[in-house]
């Protein structure tokens, strides 16, 4: 039989926490709100004795939970609940001296240890990490405790012991004020590595930049901005497979497609990149261009040389014009009717094949008199468009939509200007073929 006044063989009812000396109870279906520690803010509190005290140390500390509050804290007898509920209450009014005193008639125990390392954050500029990691070493279910390990690792810039914390402390309380902690320093720790990434990668130092985005995602293993950064620092530094398999690991939105056919372009793969630039949603920026000089690269690289050449010409005279229009649209040559013109002057030319079949089906003129073709006089707009409109009309093509002299810059027109360079009459080639981007 229980002695009468023996109350410490009796454990706490845990709704009931002592606040100033007078008991305070709520209903057990009533839902918990944070102690003192939690609803006051610990870090309010003892902040501001720490500011009094010694205002060089630490400005401000976090809102801490309370030694009994979340799951895994210890039962205690009431005897001892209360004692601890004292120190609660003189912290709470500001006297520290006093929250320890109180909190020292407590019987040892997980509880109070953990609420004299909180009063140890007030008054030292040293978070005292190693204690709290032995009392959650100790008591590896103790939510509260892990919970006050994050916010002193972090006090203390331990990134990885903080960010380990939070994430076990939102394991075991998941609905605790404190749960979305682990995420927060995550962003903000991360944030902070990208940011110095960026930084060396700008300076020119790859290898820094890939050690420091990779820091960031042992924090942040899914961060979106660091794995793209990372992605072009592998790049950077020659490591495009490995890029690509950053990329591909990241689905297939618009940037990530984009990305990857660059990457495919850089390793000369034209097919992929074309592939790649096909499933790049119409209307992206930059998307429709990136394909015509996909295509016109793969298709260059079953060009004669001298029809490349004529594509990377500045400025195209007559027989570059002709080797470019026959040369990517190689279907004129089939195209019946006309007569084969004798051109003295472009004998020994290696554009020869395809300027007679400019001219044959009239899509070029030349001389038929004198027996000229001029080869070596520089093009104009005006001729390179009728060449254009020429071939598409013979081979039923749409013919590309010429931007007006008085409106150059009219939305879907194209323009060509002098000179007039073999890119952009291949561009223009490109727009009209079926299939091509339009």
């Amino acid at each position: 039989m229980k002695k009468k006044g023996d109350r410490g063989a009796r454990p706490v009812d845990r709704s009931t926490i002592r606040h100033r000396g007078r008991g305070r109870s709520r209903p057990r279906d009533t839902a918990r709100a944070p102690s003192f520690l939690g609803s006051t803010g610990l870090g309010a509190i003892l902040g501001t004795l720490l500011l009094a005290a010694a205002p060089v140390l630490v400005a401000a500390l976090p809102a801490l939970p309370g030694p009994l509050e979340g799951p895994g804290h210890p039962e205690l007898a009431r005897r001892d609940a209360k004692r601890l509920g004292k120190a609660v209450a003189e912290l709470e009014d500001g006297d520290l001296a006093a929250a320890r005193k109180a909190a020292a008639k407590a019987s040892p125990s997980a509880a109070r240890r953990l609420l004299e390392l909180q009063f140890a954050m007030a008054e030292s500029a040293e978070p005292p990490v190693p204690e709290l990691e032995q009392l959650c070493a100790d008591n590896p279910g103790y939510a509260a405790a892990w919970a006050t390990l994050a916010e002193a690792a972090a006090l203390g810039g331990l990134e990885a012991t903080a960010v380990e914390a939070a994430r076990r402390s939102a394991e075991l309380w998941p609905k605790s004020p404190w749960a979305d902690r682990a995420g927060e320093l995550e962003g903000r720790l991360a944030s902070d590595r990208i940011a110095l990434a960026r930084t060396q990668a700008a300076e020119g130092n790859a290898e820094a930049a890939l050690e420091s985005v990779e820091s960031a995602l042992e924090l942040a293993p899914a961060n979106r901005d660091a794995l793209l950064l990372k992605s072009e620092v592998l790049t950077e530094l020659g490591r495009t497979e490995d890029a690509d398999a950053i990329l591909r690991g990241m689905g297939g939105d618009p940037e990530v497609l984009a990305r990857r056919a660059r990457l495919a372009e850089r390793r000369n793969d034209l097919a992929a990149a074309m592939a790649l630039w096909q499933a790049v949603p119409a209307g992206v920026p930059g998307r429709d261009e990136a394909l015509r000089r996909v295509q016109l690269d793969w298709r260059r690289q079953n060009l004669p040389g001298y029809v490349q050449a004529a594509i990377v010409e500045d400025e195209l005279d007559r027989a570059g014009l002709a080797a470019v229009l026959v040369g990517l649209v190689p279907e004129a040559h089939a195209i019946g009717g006309g007569q084969v013109p004798l051109l003295s002057d472009i004998v020994g030319l290696e554009a020869k094949r395809e300027i007679l079949t400019a001219v044959r089906i009239g899509a070029m003129q030349a001389d038929r008199l004198e027996h000229r073709f001029y080869p070596r006089r520089k093009v104009d707009p005006a001729e390179a468009r009728r060449a254009i409109d020429t071939l598409c009309s013979l081979l039923g093509r749409v013919p590309p939509q010429w931007c007006a002299p008085e409106s150059p810059e009219a939305p879907g027109c194209v323009d060509l200007t002098s000179p007039v360079s073999g890119l952009s009459v291949a561009d223009v080639v490109l727009r009209t073929a079926n299939g091509e981007v339009p």
